[in-house]
């Protein structure tokens, strides 16, 4: 949910709540996704 993120509803947006990288599932889930090698880049 955008609150999750600490975005309001009425600011959600697909770039806003879009992730960029795997990194950033990463970060966004605390560090409770832990990605299959082939998509670790960073």
């Amino acid at each position: 949910m955008p609150e999750d993120l600490g975005i309001r509803r009425t600011d959600a947006t697909r770039e806003l709540l879009a992730a960029k990288s795997v990194a950033d599932l990463v970060e966004w889930s605390g560090g409770l996704y832990n990605p299959p090698a082939k998509f670790r880049s960073w």
